[in-house]
């Protein structure tokens, strides 16, 4: 028993330690000189500045210093840990989707009539990449590449070494697969909330502010609205029909973006990895030229097909045309008039005249007869109701029974009583009563006297 308790101590004295790290290390820094994130923090050394205390442990600066950089160390290690636990709940629910994705395709391509070989091969291998592929092993790895990226983090010193890749030099199913998974959307959402955590443990990324979801949800659907509209009036009128194959290829070329990340990941020697600098926007756009022609093949495609794109969007006129003076008649084969009417009627808004509630019932009741849903309803609360009153009714019953047998009982016991023989003393005082009830009260006028 007492072995139980403190085990639960020590457990329990390892969970507030956890929990301190960050507490610890906003004090470290406080003595620094930094202004600590934690408000808890600046109001316990204010406490502290002004009784003039000051910890022990802190009176070298080097060893402040030090103790800043191994707390950092121990919370970036607890950030990756936790990280990582995440990462593997989100992997294994991707591949849930995945093998039911796969399972689908397989079933489809085999039974149909004109049979692929090389897709159902091609399908078979990536079912059977997908159950060899270790899952804690995959999403270790993903949380470091995605870590080792920023340089910003890994200056800072608090990183822990990188996951050695052991998919690096696998098969293209192999590849295909991990690419997806790293794609889904939970996968996603548990990397950017690591770099994010970690980033706010080594002071490189800011604490963001609240946001109002609602106010920003209806921001994106106003302007994904506008932008839709905009569209639709350039093709309206160019004439021409927007395709769905750009959009193919660029999902295709982020796949094949992501899945080229995971695996040179580690390739590049110390040297070769240079930190990104802030540039100003004339070096951004100069850097932006010079990157066209240092580009490797793979990306110079992307920036054709993004050159191709623009190409294909009417550009607006650097200088004003003037046309001949209205005055002279000038009239163009094309007029605005003609185009403003176009837009007008595309911006209209159809008026939905909605039927109503009676017209809409009469509808149904056309159509699905006794099977349309008011009529269940009104068939289900007349059911309701007659239950309801069988109910009462039986109630009503069972109370008029009940009754009647306490009546019964009563009257039973009366006669009871009346057939058992009388104490001589009780008849003769009933007898007196009987008596009493017969002699006539005096009825005469009482005569008075001054």
């Amino acid at each position: 028993m007492a072995g139980n308790n403190q085990m639960e101590t020590d457990a329990h004295s390892r969970k507030r330690k956890r929990t301190n790290l960050e507490w610890e290390l906003e004090r470290v820094k406080g003595y620094l000189g930094e202004d600590p994130k934690l408000v808890r923090v600046k109001m316990a050394l204010g406490r502290e500045r002004h009784r003039h205390r000051e910890a022990p442990e802190f009176s070298d600066r080097q060893a402040a210093v030090n103790k800043a950089k191994e707390l950092q160390k121990q919370l970036v290690e607890q950030k990756v840990f936790h990280a990582n636990k995440e990462a593997l709940k989100a992997l294994k629910k991707a591949k849930t989707f995945e093998t039911q994705k796969l399972v689908k395709r397989l079933k489809t391509a085999r039974e149909a009539e004109e049979k692929d070989d090389a897709q159902i091969l091609r399908l078979e291998a990536e079912m059977s990449a997908l159950k060899e592929i270790d899952l804690p092993k995959l999403a270790n790895v993903h949380i470091s590449n995605k870590l080792h990226k920023r340089y910003d983090l890994v200056e800072t010193g608090s990183l822990p070494d990188a996951v050695e890749n052991p998919y690096k030099d696998s098969p293209d199913s192999t590849k295909n697969v991990i690419a997806r998974l790293f794609n889904t959307k939970v996968v996603k959402e548990v990397a950017d909330t690591a770099v994010e955590s970690v980033g706010r443990a080594t002071g490189v990324v800011e604490k963001p502010k609240a946001v109002d979801e609602k106010k920003e949800a209806k921001k994106a659907r106003k302007k994904e609205a506008k932008a839709k509209a905009r569209a639709a009036k350039e093709a309206t009128a160019r004439g021409e029909e927007i395709s769905g194959s750009d959009a193919e290829d660029e999902s295709e070329g982020s796949d094949e973006e992501e899945v080229e990340d995971f695996f040179d990941m580690g390739d590049a020697s110390d040297e070769e990895k240079v930190p990104p600098v802030k540039k100003s926007k004339k070096r951004a756009a100069s850097a932006d030229f010079s990157d066209e022609d240092s580009a490797p093949p793979a990306k110079k495609e992307k920036k054709e097909k993004k050159a191709t794109k623009e190409a294909k969007l009417p550009k607006k006129p650097d200088s004003t045309v003037f046309l001949p003076s209205l005055s002279a008649g000038y009239f163009s084969g094309g007029s605005d008039s003609d185009a403003d009417r176009e837009y007008a009627e595309f911006d209209k808004k159809e008026r939905k005249n909605r039927m109503g509630q009676r017209a809409r019932r009469a509808l149904a009741e056309k159509k699905f007869g006794r099977h349309a849903a008011h009529v269940k309803k009104e068939q289900e609360e007349r059911q309701k109701e007659r239950e309801a009153f069988d109910e009462r009714k039986k109630k009503r019953e069972v109370r008029d029974t009940i009754k009647a047998k306490e009546l019964a009982e009563k009257e039973a016991k009366r006669r009871e009583l009346e057939a058992k023989p009388v104490h001589p003393s009780w008849a003769a005082k009933q007898a007196l009563k009987e008596k009493e009830k017969t002699i006539v009260p005096f009825q005469g006028k009482k005569i008075t006297f001054d």
